[in-house]
Order: structure tokens, then C-alpha cells, then sequence
């Protein structure tokens, strides 16, 4: 098929202005210009109602100012209350200090509610950080409970049924448990007390409840319920009542994970970096919801092994995986479900913690008892609902502005299809014919392969080339020789540094490209506009041809009056430039529109962009319009990748499987191409590149006003939410899916591309240039080109007074160089010296790792990374792992062994040697210990002032034989066989002003030899030696 005169004719002087264009761009813009700028944008013009109905509204919401501002601030006073609430919650369940203690008995083992008698032989307090101020206790790895000793000295006083323990003084330190021992009597288990109440007062008038025989964890607040306690039926046996916070509840309760993740969210939203703020919040929900999960879990093993309900793990359990839910809503169905994520873990709390509270205390729901998280739930599901409002709001709106097009539209197809059943009919099975053929297409904008495969690719092209035909390019062939030692001379020694890259990029051939090369999809936004640059009036010379045989008209800018007084604002064009201004005629799509649509319905995936370079085409009549399709059909010139026809015979209910609310209303049919039998778009590397044909009816088009098209633009921006209701009502009525796309799918129609459509800049010169040496309009070097981030076009300025351009002579090195720097950018390769230099200064990949010496690689910028490209280098690594693993567990199982039982012993003999004193005293000039008391830590981890008392199945504590001060050394000596130890403890002295002789310094040394025959006692006395340190 021969291209039409005009367009042959412009083709040499067209194409070069466009490289030398392009070229231009190329030199203003970095490589990832567009991609960028698509990153960086912080602010959403669009508000909150754009954002939520965009692909990532979780990350466009973030982007609006004042939203982020406002959750911040919440976010921040959240944090706050919560770590004062985590704080506070750590001392729930410790008794305050008090100078009085009263325990009274509220049941008896044998049902008596009126108790004459406590019911117990004693209580006493308990502390887990040691014991009085003056005194301390040291042990290996573990610290258990010890009886307090300042309340072990208090007076215990019965009257009736309770009993009062006084303190000789008040503690200033909180206490962490209390015990109870059970009477020693025989046959008195029917007195014991198995309901009781322990109050605390400072002067016996204000008692303040401070323990019970049965407690109640509830969130960050501990309940005393006063139930039956499981007492001991032994004689003399003690129940120690531990009402504290413990590490399992407080993990489950007080999750700080998501705070400081939500928080760390926001603040990278305000910074700017609203991608990232919405993928650390989708992180941190992940692994709060896998953290609440976890600890459910260790809750229910500890209550599995207390012998509990599993009231706490459950509701952790549950609450958890409704966390771990919405992270997976906002990780893969936030574009459509984004309020679920808010809903679901709201819901899933409350309803737990009303089921929470029913088991614990029986009653109806009240949170008087104690602090719980129902205020949070409740705001997180007032958000998710308000979301959810919204969005609704918007789509109801949107629907009933866009009946009212819908109806125009609606009744004027339904005419149509009375007045031309036939070609209808015959349209809908030639667009039937043309989804069926391009079924297996895959609707992306791909390119051959990645940027490593594209040497091979292109050799198999090169390897195949034939005469090129004297139609297409007859000034460009040189001798295939001198082409290739221009060649290697120029473009591959300076600017690619390599003859392979440059014979593969420089080989042309009119060898088509089948399905199964295209299979890396576009990445960036720079390299899809530069092919659509690069293919713009490709297209459109094939459209104006296409249109010319089959009576097809483009929409004028201006309404056309004829001699009768009608209207006309459709006519036929042939592709002159004269007459090019009197049409809107589509361009290269605006670089804010593409970046709109990718926020609105790509998810940033600039594959799917398929109307980066588009046209429109009128018909008068439905039977020209399948004409049309029917030839291009058997167009040879393009591969048609995707159709879709809204215009089909009026029928009840579903048309084709899309339901009535799912239509924008205007009856068109899109279909998408390659323009892969172009012999120049071969040329430039963009004959895979998708470009989009609407066809439409001109007694549809002309319907079309303003308000019916902002009213379709605000439809659009809901249409993929009433996509996904759509498919999720009928999920949930069991019905059958049909429909294969959603009216989201529908890109910019003829009325959108009206509206955008602006006169084309490009020049048409019939006069043929010699090869050698081509024409090409080139703005100057004062002239300045830039890409307009807003409108996608390219703009041109000059200095005041000189020219807009001059004729250049462009010789065949620089067109060389022209096209290789369009073919490089469509094949996303113009960053290629940016990506290696990257490798290498950032990750250290470098190919001359591999021929380099070993030694040499140490001195190389990334040393380690670079020695392990080496496989001897990673086997050294392998084998000292493999030695710091075994090294590890051993280290482990030693450590456990050692520490499980007894740290040291047993010995006969052990003696605490002072070496400094805390007056500075070293050496001789040490007098004493500096201790009123030392001893040894026996399997309690308790001293004997912290022991409980002994009951029935207690191993005995180690008792000495002797213990002393001698020289600066306490000894203590066990009777035969020794003792072993858990730690040590000692109190410091007594006496007033003694301070200064406590030790700072101290050894602690054990001996089982013999110490009877020991006459000089001089090695206990201070060290000559001053440097011991």
C-alpha cells in the first residue's frame, strides 16, 4: 500500500524536524524528567474526593495538607495518652505503701459468710527488686520474689475476722505481691478463708482496697471481684496473690508499634514523602496485627498452663487479625475497599470487647469498671464510616448529573438503531470478529525486551534486513560498508563507547515484531512520551489515510455555516497543511492528564497508558463506520491489540455483560494499534508503541456540551467504585459475572479529546534533499526548549528580536546521532551510563570485579561487596558462619547448664574481699569489709530476711557453721560438704558516719581446702598492690 503524496513527500523534512526536536528535549531534560516529577508531586489539587477515588487513595489522601496535618495532631496526642496510660498500667495491681495492712475473710471453705475468724495463720508482703534501702541482693540471670523484709518485722493483730499487719514505719517504695499461709492446725480446713479483702490505711480511720481473692485484667486496669480464690487445702502451705501487670498483658494491651508507625507515617507525608508514609503504614499495621497474633498466642500458652479461661488470648487473637486484615485492604484493595480498612478492626474490637466484658464480669457492657479501648474503636469506625459517606456521596451525585447525557445519548442510539438495524447488527459482529482476533494481545504498552536483551534481539533483526524499499527511505541508503565504519567512527566511539550496542541499536529491517518479543511492559513515564512523540504523526498520517478511504471527517475548531444557515462541525480532511488549524485533532496525550490518570486508575503502572498518542474519527453513518473497522481489519500497516464498542443493538436488561450504571452513556468503539507495519516506526524503535482510535457517530458527537462533559468527568472519577460495588453485589446474590472490563476502562472519549485537541506544530515541504546533506528546521543557540510538565507539549522562546529558527544542513553523522538518541529513548535506554554508574557507586556491581585480582578487589570503593563476587571469598564467608553459628550454641547450651540450677558450689569456705572503699581506702589502707553482714543465696534467690517461712516439700536452706569479719575480708564457712549458691547478698554497717568504710569494690572468692591449720592470717589483710584494678 502506497502512503499518500503529501505524507511521502513531508516524510524527510518532518522526520528530522521531529529528531532534531526531540533531540532538544533530550538535551533540557534529564532522562527520568517525567518520572520524577510524577514522584515528587507532595500536593493533590484535586482534594479529598479525588483522592478516595483514586488507584491509591491511602497515598493521594496523605497528600492533601490539611488531612495529614489534622491526623498528625491526633496521632501525636494518641502516642501521648497511650505511653502515659502504658506507664501508669505497669504499677496496676502493686500495692500502694501503706503503714497499716488489714485483711479481712468474706467466705469461709464451709460456705459460712459471716466469719468469726480470718481464717489464715499470717499474711505478709512481697517485693521482686530486692528489699530494704541499705541492703542488697545479687543473683545470676533471674530475679525472683522475696518476702519484704521491712514488713516481715511488723505486729500482726487479729480481731474477728480480719487481721491487721502495722509496719514500724511507712515504706516509701510500692509493693509488688502478698502472701497468705493457711492455718497449721489439723482439721481446720473448713475455717480457711477463700473469699477475703486486703485493705491498705495509713492511720486505721481511711482503709482503701488494695487486694482481693480474685482479680480481673481489663485492658490497662486491673478489677478486684472478691470471687473464691483456689486455697491450698494443706496445713501451713502458702497462695501468693499476684495481682501485677505482666509482660503478656501488657503486650497484648498496649500495642506501641502501630502509634509510632502511624505517627512515623504522617510525618513523612507532612515532609512530603507521601509514598512512603503510605507504605510504612501499611508495614507497621502488618506487623502490629503479626505482633498481637504472637502474643495471643504466648497468652494462651500462659493461661493454657495457669489453668485459666482463654477470655484474653481470644480477643487478642481476634483483634490482631483484624489489624493484619486491613494491612491486607491497604496493601491490594485500598483503591475500592479503602473504608474497610478502618471498619473491620473497629468492628472486630468492639464487638470483642463487648464479648470481653460478658465473660469476665457478667453483666451488660459498661466501661466505668475499667479503661478500655472502646473510645479508639469507636473513632476508627466514625473514620471508615465517613470515608465510606463520602464515597458514596460522590458516586450518587455522579450518577444522577450523568443520567441526564446518558438519556440524550440513550435516545438518540435508539433512533439510530430503528433507522439502521442492519449495519448495527453487522457492527456488532465486526467488532466480535475483531475481539476474537486480538484476544491473546496483551493491552500494554510493552517494548521487545529488557535493556540486557536487546543486543540479541536486534542482531536477529539485522540478521534478516533486505533491500529497504525505495519508497520509504531512498536518501538514507548509504553503502552498508561505509554505513557501518560511520558508524563505528562516530555515534559508537562517542556517545555509546561501544560498536555491538551501536550495530544493534543503528540495524534496521522491515521485519515485523511478533506477540512473543514484547514482553517487558514500559516502566517510565519518559520513555512512554518519548515514543509517543516519536510516533504522533505516524499515526496520524495513517489515520488521515484511513479516514480518506472511508469518508471519515475530524470535528473543526470553528462551526462551519453553509449557504442553507446550517451548522457543520464535521468535515473531511486530506492531510494538507493548509487546512491543518481548521480541526481539533488529537496529540500527544498532556503530561498532567497522564499523570492524573495514573493516580486515577493504574496504579502508577504506565504500561496501561494506552491514549498517550490518539485520534478521534466522525462518521455520518453506522454503515461507514464498519466499513472502517472492516478495513482496518486488513490493514496491513497496524496490529489491532484491543477493542471495545459500546455501540450495540438496544435490547433489555445488559448490553454485552455491562450493566446500565456501569456506562459512561455515549455509544463509540475504541480500538488500539501498533503501528507495526510502518517502516519509520521500525526505524525509530517505536512500532510496538500502543496509539488509540475512537470512532464515533457525528449524530452522537454533536450532542455533546459542557455540562454533559463535566458531568461525565466526575462519573469517571467513581466508575471503578461502581465497578467493584457492582461485582460485590453480585458476589453476594450468587449471581454470574459477565462483565469482562468496567466502563473505567473507557479512556478518554471524543468529547474529552475535543476539549484537549491542539493544532499540531509540525511542517510539510514537497521538495526532495539529497542524502547527504538534509534541510531541517533547528531553533538556534539562543533558543531554549523545554517539556511543560503541565500541558505535555513543547514550548519554544527567544530572545526579543531574533528569529524562531534557522535552516541548518544536517549531515549524516548528526542524523545518525539524532536517530540513535530516539531510538535509545524508546527502548528506555537513554539513562543507560546513569544505571551502570548507579551499580556501581551504590550496590558496587561492576563487571571488572570478575577479571580483577582478589587482593586488588580490597582496595576497590565497596571492598566486601566486590570480594564476594568471588566464589572462594564466599566459601571463607560460608565456613566462618558456619564456625560463629556452632561457636553461638555452645556459648547457649553452656550458659542454660550452668544457670539452671546453681551458679557456683558447692565449697566449704567463701570470702568477701573489700579492694576500695568509698572514701578512696585501697590496699593497706582498707581496716575492714566495710560490711555488717555477708551471705550466700541459696535456690529461693531470696536472703533469709526475704525467705518465706518453710512449708512441707521446701529444700532447706544452707545454714553456716561460721561467718566473721577478718582484716578486710567477711568469710563464711558451711559445715562438711559446703554450700552452692545462686548470688550473694550483704548489708552495709550500721553505725553511724560509716559510710565512707562501704566497699566499692569487692571480690567474692570460695575454697573447699582446709583453713583449721591457717596461722597467718596476713593474706586477708589489704593488698600492697594498688593497681588490682
Amino acid at each position: 500500500r502506497v502512503p499518500s503524496l503529501c505524507s511521502l513527500c513531508a516524510m524527510p523534512r518532518r522526520r528530522l524536524d521531529k529528531l532534531a526536536l526531540h533531540a532538544q528535549r533530550s538535551c533540557v531534560c534529564p532522562s527520568d524528567f517525567l518520572e520524577k516529577m510524577s514522584k515528587k508531586r507532595t500536593r493533590l489539587t484535586g482534594g479529598v474526593g479525588y483522592a478516595l477515588f483514586s488507584s491509591l487513595p491511602l497515598q493521594n489522601t496523605l497528600r492533601v495538607p490539611w488531612v495529614h496535618r489534622l491526623l498528625l495532631v491526633l496521632a501525636v496526642s494518641m502516642v501521648l495518652v497511650r505511653t502515659y496510660t502504658s506507664v501508669v498500667s505497669l504499677s496496676e495491681g502493686t500495692l500502694p505503701a501503706y503503714k497499716y495492712y488489714r485483711f479481712t475473710s468474706l467466705e469461709q471453705r464451709n460456705g459460712s459468710a459471716v466469719p468469726e475468724s480470718p481464717g489464715i495463720a499470717m499474711f505478709g508482703l512481697i517485693r521482686k527488686k530486692g528489699e530494704l534501702e541499705g541492703s542488697r541482693v545479687s543473683n545470676e540471670g533471674r530475679r525472683l520474689p522475696c518476702v519484704a523484709s521491712d514488713a516481715a518485722n511488723g505486729t500482726l493483730a487479729v480481731d474477728g475476722a480480719s487481721m491487721t499487719l502495722s509496719l514500724a514505719a511507712k515504706a516509701e517504695t510500692r509493693y509488688d505481691m502478698w502472701f497468705i499461709r493457711t492455718l497449721e492446725e489439723r482439721d481446720t480446713e473448713g475455717m480457711d478463708a477463700v473469699r477475703f479483702v486486703l485493705e491498705g490505711s495509713d492511720d486505721k480511720e481511711a482503709w482503701t482496697t488494695v487486694g482481693s481473692s480474685t482479680i480481673v485484667r481489663y485492658f490497662n486496669a486491673v478489677v478486684f471481684t472478691h470471687g473464691t480464690a483456689k486455697v491450698p487445702e494443706g496445713r501451713g502451705h502458702r497462695l501468693v496473690m499476684d495481682a501485677t501487670m505482666s509482660i503478656n498483658y501488657w503486650l497484648t494491651n498496649h500495642p506501641p508499634v502501630l502509634f509510632v508507625g502511624f505517627c512515623s507515617a504522617l510525618m513523612l507525608a507532612a515532609a512530603g514523602a507521601h509514598l512512603w508514609g503510605a507504605r510504612v503504614q501499611i508495614v507497621f499495621f502488618g506487623i502490629t496485627g503479626l505482633l498481637r497474633i504472637g502474643a495471643g498466642l504466648g497468652l494462651l500458652l500462659h493461661e493454657q498452663r495457669e489453668g485459666l479461661p482463654h477470655y484474653h488470648s481470644k480477643y487478642v487473637i481476634v483483634v490482631g487479625s483484624g489489624v493484619l486484615l486491613s494491612s491486607v485492604v491497604l496493601n491490594s484493595f485500598q483503591k475500592n475497599f479503602l473504608e474497610l480498612a478502618a471498619i473491620v478492626p473497629a468492628t472486630a474490637q468492639m464487638v470483642m470487647e463487648f464479648v470481653l466484658h460478658r465473660e469476665l464480669f457478667g453483666t451488660a457492657f459498661s466501661i466505668s469498671s475499667a479503661a478500655s479501648g472502646i473510645i479508639s474503636s469507636t473513632g476508627m469506625l466514625f473514620i471508615g464510616l465517613l470515608v465510606m459517606t463520602i464515597r458514596w456521596r460522590i458516586m450518587i451525585v455522579a450518577q444522577r448529573r450523568n443520567a441526564t447525557a446518558k438519556a440524550v445519548y440513550g435516545g438518540e442510539w435508539r433512533r439510530l438503531c430503528q433507522e439502521q438495524k442492519t449495519d448495527v447488527q453487522r457492527l456488532g459482529e465486526t467488532v466480535a470478529r475483531l475481539k476474537i482476533r486480538c484476544r491473546n494481545e496483551r493491552a500494554l504498552q510493552l517494548y521487545p525486551s529488557k535493556q540486557a536483551d536487546v543486543q540479541a534481539l536486534w542482531r536477529r533483526r539485522s540478521s534478516l534486513l533486505t533491500t529497504v524499499s525505495l519508497l520509504s527511505f531512498q536518501a538514507r541508503v548509504h553503502n552498508q560498508k561505509e554505513e557501518k565504519d560511520d558508524r563505528e567512527s562516530f555515534f559508537a566511539v562517542n556517545v555509546l563507547q561501544s560498536k555491538t550496542m551501536a550495530q544493534v541499536l543503528m540495524s534496521n529491517s522491515p521485519v515485523r515484531l511478533s506477540p512473543t518479543e514484547l514482553g517487558h511492559p514500559v516502566e517510565k513515564l519518559d520513555q512512554l512520551h518519548s515514543q509517543a512523540f516519536l510516533v504522533q504523526d505516524i499515526f496520524q498520517s495513517w489515520v488521515v489515510d484511513l479516514a480518506r478511504r472511508n469518508e471519515g471527517k475530524f470535528r473543526l475548531r470553528q462551526p462551519k455555516v453553509d449557504g442553507d444557515g446550517a451548522e457543520r462541525l464535521f468535515e473531511a480532511w486530506d492531510g494538507g497543511e493548509d487546512a491543518r488549524g481548521r480541526f481539533k485533532l488529537g496529540r500527544v496525550k498532556p503530561v498532567k492528564s497522564a499523570m492524573c490518570k495514573l493516580d486515577m486508575a493504574y496504579n502508577d503502572d504506565v504500561s496501561r497508558l494506552l491514549d498517550m498518542s490518539r485520534e478521534t474519527l466522525y462518521f455520518d453513518t453506522v454503515a461507514l463506520l464498519e466499513g472502517c473497522l472492516s478495513d482496518l481489519e486488513k490493514d496491513e500497516m497496524v496490529d489491532i491489540v484491543l477493542v471495545k464498542s459500546s455501540m450495540l443493538a438496544q435490547r433489555d436488561g445488559e448490553r454485552d455483560g455491562e450493566k446500565d450504571e456501569l456506562r459512561a452513556g455515549m455509544p463509540f468503539v475504541r480500538v488500539n494499534v501498533r503501528m507495526a507495519g510502518s517502516e519509520e516506526a521500525r526505524s525509530l524503535c517505536v512500532d510496538a508503541h500502543v496509539c488509540e482510535l475512537l470512532l464515533v457517530l457525528t449524530d452522537i458527537a454533536r450532542l455533546q456540551t459542557p455540562q454533559m462533559y463535566s458531568a461525565y468527568k466526575e462519573w469517571r472519577v467513581c466508575s471503578r467504585a461502581l465497578n467493584a460495588v457492582s461485582r460485590l453485589k453480585d458476589m453476594i446474590m450468587l449471581r454470574s459475572i459477565k462483565s469482562s472490563a468496567s466502563s473505567s476502562s473507557v479512556e478518554e472519549l471524543a468529547r474529552g479529546q475535543d476539549q484537549d485537541a491542539e493544532r499540531s506544530q509540525q511542517a510539510c515541504d514537497s521538495v526532495p534533499v539529497p542524502s547527504e546533506s538534509k534541510t531541517v528546521a533547528v531553533a538556534p543557540s539562543p533558543v531554549a526548549s523545554q517539556l511543560d510538565g503541565v500541558t505535555g507539549e513543547v514550548q519554544q522562546w527567544r530572545r526579543p528580536g531574533e528569529k524562531a529558527s534557522l535552516e541548518l544542513k544536517i549531515g549524516a553523522q548528526m542524523e545518525e546521532l539524532l536517530e540513535g538518541l530516539a531510538r535509545m529513548s524508546a527502548l528506555g535506554m537513554s539513562d543507560f551510563l546513569d544505571v551502570q554508574w548507579k551499580s556501581i557507586s551504590t550496590s558496587g556491581s561492576n563487571f571488572g570485579f570478575e577479571s580483577s585480582s582478589l587482593s586488588g578487589l580490597f582496595f576497590s570503593r565497596h571492598p566486601i561487596t566486590a570480594a564476594s563476587t568471588r566464589s572462594n571469598f564466599r566459601l571463607f564467608l560460608t565456613i566462618l558462619g558456619l564456625w560463629v553459628l556452632v561457636l553461638g550454641g555452645f556459648g547457649v547450651t553452656h550458659f542454660v547448664i550452668q544457670t539452671r540450677d546453681y551458679a557456683f558450689g558447692p565449697y566449704k569456705h567463701y570470702r568477701l574481699e573489700t579492694m576500695l572503699t568509698r572514701n578512696g581506702s585501697v590496699g593497706r589502707g582498707v581496716m575492714g569489709p566495710g560490711v555488717s553482714e555477708f551471705g550466700l543465696v541459696g535456690i529461693s534467690g531470696c536472703s533469709p530476711y526475704g525467705s518465706f517461712p518453710p512449708e512441707e516439700g521446701d529444700a532447706p536452706e544452707p545454714v553456716p557453721s561460721s561467718a566473721g569479719p577478718l582484716g578486710s575480708s567477711y568469710v563464711v564457712t558451711y559445715p562438711q560438704g559446703g554450700a552452692s549458691i545462686t548470688g550473694w547478698y550483704l548489708r552495709t554497717l550500721v553505725a553511724e558516719g560509716s559510710e565512707g568504710q562501704d566497699p566499692s569494690y569487692f571480690n567474692v572468692w570460695a575454697t573447699n581446702e582446709d583453713l583449721d591449720d591457717v596461722v597467718d592470717w596476713s593474706c586477708a589483710l589489704g593488698r600492697d598492690d594498688d593497681r588490682w584494678w
